[in-house]
Order: C-alpha cells, then sequence, then structure tokens
C-alpha cells in the first residue's frame, strides 16, 4: 500500500526538544541515519489542562493531552486516533503491588488503567471523537495506517497522538529488546494532499530504541527527501513531494 497526505502540524514534548531548534539539532546531529535516543535535557511543556483533570492523569495521558491541545490547527480534525505501545500499565503494576500487600487499590488507579485513558480523557476535555490504537512497536505506524485509511475514506483531516511513559524495571526487563525508557508525546494533523508519501512495508527486524513517531519527527526536522521509520515488524517508506 501507497499512500500520501500532507503533514500541516505537528508537536513533540519530549526531554530536550522543547523548541524547533532543539529538534533540528538533534535530528541532525545522527544524519545519516536516525538518532539512537534523546538528548540529556529536561522535559519541557506548556500546561493546558485544567488542574483537576490533570492531577488525576498519568505522566504519559497528560503529555499526550498536553501535546493534542497544543497542536495548531486541531479544530479542524474530524477524528482523533491515540496511539501508546504501554497505555496505562504503570497503574496497572501499582494496583498490582497493592492487592500484593493486601491493600485497597487506588480508586483512580483502578478507574484510570484502561489503555484508552488518555483518549477518554481527552474526548471530554476537547468534546471530540477519539480512539485508541495498541499494537505494540507497531503502535503509531498503525495509527497513521488508520489515519490514512479515514483520509482515502473521505475526510478531510484527522489527528494522530503517540505517547508513552517511563515503565517499571520489571516490565522492561522482559522485552528481548529493551524499548526507549521515556516520557514523551507527539501529535500530527494530518490532511488529504500529497505532501509527503508513505509506503508501508512487513518486515521482521530487531527494534530500534527511538520509537516509531519520535523517528518521523526526526526524519522531518533532518529535511532529508527520504528516511525510513521502523518498528519490530514494520519499516515505513517515507519521501518529500
Amino acid at each position: 500500500m501507497m499512500t500520501d497526505f500532507d503533514i500541516a502540524s505537528h508537536v513533540v514534548f519530549a526531554q530536550g526538544l522543547s523548541s524547533d531548534e532543539d529538534l533540528r539539532a538533534w535530528a541532525q546531529s545522527a544524519l545519516p541515519g536516525m538518532p539512537e535516543g534523546l538528548p540529556n535535557a529536561p522535559l519541557a511543556f506548556t500546561k493546558r489542562l485544567p488542574m483537576m483533570k490533570a492531577r488525576r492523569m498519568s505522566p504519559g495521558a497528560r503529555l499526550a493531552c498536553e501535546a493534542a491541545l497544543a497542536l495548531e490547527g486541531a479544530g479542524e480534525a474530524k477524528a482523533w486516533i491515540f496511539s501508546s505501545r504501554h497505555g496505562e500499565t504503570v497503574r496497572g503494576v501499582k494496583i498490582l503491588d497493592a492487592i500484593s500487600a493486601g491493600e485497597p487499590p487506588s480508586p483512580t488507579d483502578f478507574m484510570m488503567s484502561v489503555h484508552n485513558a488518555a483518549a477518554g480523557m481527552f474526548s471530554i476535555e476537547g468534546r471530540v471523537h477519539a480512539s485508541s490504537v495498541a499494537a505494540g512497536a507497531e503502535s503509531f505506524h498503525m495509527a497513521l495506517v488508520e489515519a490514512a485509511g479515514m483520509l482515502a475514506d473521505g475526510m478531510d483531516c484527522v489527528a494522530v497522538v503517540d505517547f508513552d511513559d517511563r515503565q517499571p524495571e520489571a516490565l522492561l526487563d522482559a522485552f528481548e529488546s529493551r524499548p526507549c525508557d521515556a516520557l514523551y508525546a507527539t501529535a500530527w494533523l494530518l490532511k488529504k494532499g500529497a505532501g509527503v508519501m508513505m509506503t508501508p512495508r512487513s518486515l521482521k527486524q530487531a527494534e530500534p530504541v527511538l520509537p516509531a513517531s519520535l523517528q518521523l519527527a526526526a526524519g522531518l526536522a533532518s529535511e532529508r527527501s527520504a528516511f525510513v521509520t521502523s518498528g519490530a515488524a514494520t519499516r515505513f517508506e517515507w519521501e518529500r513531494a
């Protein structure tokens, strides 16, 4: 499958990437390949959520909603797709720890432990329809496939939000290839057009350290005419028009 669309705007919230200049410097420092990790610097973002709502959310879900609210032109999106490899597993671990200690789980942890917690909270805050995708290391790629299908089916504008949280060591050690342990969120506004061409391919490979949405951000910031984003079972080839 080959598809094209415009990336009208995007937002990146991750450590050391608090400005467009930071993003370009990070992306170009790793040329000709992709960066293998994030800069060693603080995470900075603007707080847009009401405090009472933000306090109930995990750091990953909160950052995802902040990125979505910061996306330029977000009001044009007819649908929102949230993707996350781990979702709310940190809350799940807290619940299991409480049960193993003979204590009652936190009601907030229990209520907010579902994978689509971020999408649900943003649906309420933004009064929009938001869905949630989970596909392991391919989560962002699969969200892009869903968004491309919506555009091909007649929608003019779709937003994709990809995020993750820092994970407990016990979970990270269980992976054959240790994934990036970072708190980050990216948001993308996709429109009908031909600004970029995306060609998905199925390919089993060693999983890169950097999540696919951050790979895409690096590829765009590097100003290369062509680049690749990878998961563990998919490889997406990108070309600028």
